[in-house]
């Protein structure tokens, strides 16, 4: 038996289903270039608010809440809304399609440095910089990192690394154009074409460098052409220019007369680059008889009373004949001579003698003698060295056959030695003046 309740009343809410939406949706964006600040927003009106949002973008969900940032799109040109209000009715928006503005536009020409990889050539041509906005801000790799300012369609952009470059163009007047990225790849080509080869005695006249022959170190050789290049031998005698492209002939430049280029490289022809150009092999041949020991010194470290020290000797055969000697060193009577590298063959007292072993032309030898230097000796002394050689045979240049060598006593630096004014001896203007 049915009773009816005293008391209650029975309300019916409606429910989603037996609502009737009716979301007016308004959606606005807040500019047109896609960069952080570009957003969209939604308005909704003929619900109950408040109101719940989902964005969507190709069917996926892309965010919630009013606006939602464009750049978070990644590209993608339409956007829907759902709205739910207080009351659950739902509703979804038509399909909403982003109005971007059209990007400053550049295209690029590279001109890679063939020996500087950091100092590349790019130029933006056809920049379309009309309609208002001004001078183009172009950065590099950071909006922060200005490098130039575009007020015509072309812009020439130097000191350009190699690699991949990009640069940001940026708009400075209010136009419809918007900020764009643009990279540039410049081609590591940098060294890409070289000279390579050797410098050698031929001393068998093979004109190939084989077992016997010597290799010249510190000789200049010059590659001439479109891009001339002069570079010197290193370690083995070899060396390497960096050109340009085009037709080069290689060579020695101020050869001293006793040497004449017997082997000329690619037979004294001139080799096009690129591609690279190898084994281009310099020999040299001996004119006439030059006998000639050369000899330098050096010191090395401080010279401090009560400790010891060190002077290289360096005896190189100048000539172009091969050479054995004698190299001495006389130092200073006060000093006491502790060792050498090599061995001397011979010291009394303040002498000591090495005999060299045979030189080949352009080769070298190095002597390094250690020295005790007196308690007693005094700052300020001057301490004086000399080195002679003597050839065997007999040398043809006398003037390189002895160098001298003058080192002053100093005193070792102390830190805990300070030196201090009493108050009073410094005048204020000269403390703020850092005098």
């Amino acid at each position: 038996m049915f009773r009816p309740l005293h008391g209650l009343l029975l309300v019916l809410l409606p429910t989603a289903g037996m609502a009737q939406c009716d979301h007016v949706f308004n959606i606005e964006q807040t500019g047109n270039c896609v960069i952080p600040g570009f957003d969209l927003i939604v308005n909704v009106s003929g619900g109950t608010p408040p109101y719940e949002f989902t964005w969507y973008a190709q069917g996926n969900p892309v965010g919630t809440g009013p606006s939602l940032p464009v750049w978070s799109l990644q590209g993608g040109a339409s956007v829907t809304v759902q709205a739910i209000d207080a009351l659950g009715c739902t509703q979804w928006s038509p399909e909403y399609w982003i109005m971007t503005g059209e990007a400053i536009s550049a295209t690029a020409t590279v001109a890679p440095d063939p020996l500087d990889c950091s100092n590349n050539v790019i130029t933006l041509n056809d920049v379309n910089i009309a309609g208002g906005c001004g001078d183009v801000l172009v950065t590099l790799n950071s909006p922060a990192e200005v490098i130039g300012t575009i007020t015509g369609p072309t812009i020439t952009l130097t000191g350009m690394p190699s690699g991949p470059n990009e640069f940001l163009l940026i708009p400075t007047g209010a136009c419809a154009y918007c900020i764009s990225s643009l990279i540039v790849n410049v081609p590591n080509t940098c060294g890409a074409n070289t000279i390579t080869g050797r410098v050698y005695v031929d001393a068998d006249n093979s004109c190939s460098f084989t077992t016997g022959d010597q290799s010249v170190t510190g000789m200049f050789v010059e590659a001439m052409g479109p891009g001339p290049q002069t570079t010197s031998t290193g370690a083995n005698g070899l060396y390497t220019a960096h050109v340009t492209n085009g037709q080069y002939s290689v060579g020695i430049p101020s050869l001293p007369p006793i040497w004449s280029i017997t082997c000329q490289p690619n037979a004294g022809d001139p080799v096009a680059v690129p591609p690279n150009a190898s084994g281009m092999d310099i020999g040299l041949g001996p004119v006439g008889i030059f006998n000639d020991l050369g000899v330098e010194i050096t010191g090395i470290g401080p010279h401090r009373n009560g400790m010891n020290t060190q002077v290289s000797i360096t005896c190189t055969n100048r000539g172009n004949t091969t050479l054995d000697g004698t190299a001495v060193l006389t130092f200073d009577a006060s000093l006491s001579f502790v060792g050498s590298t090599p061995s001397a063959s011979a010291q009394v007292g303040n002498t000591v003698e090495w005999s060299l072993p045979a030189l080949p032309p352009f080769a070298s030898s190095t002597l390094t003698a250690t020295l005790s230097i007196p308690v007693s000796a005094m700052l300020g002394d001057v301490l004086v060295y000399t080195a002679t050689i003597l050839a065997d045979p007999s040398d043809d240049m006398a003037t390189n056959d002895a160098a001298s060598l003058e080192r002053v006593i100093t005193g070792s630096f102390d830190p805990n030695d300070k030196m201090v004014f009493r108050e009073g001896d410094l005048l204020k203007p000269e403390v703020l003046a850092g005098t």
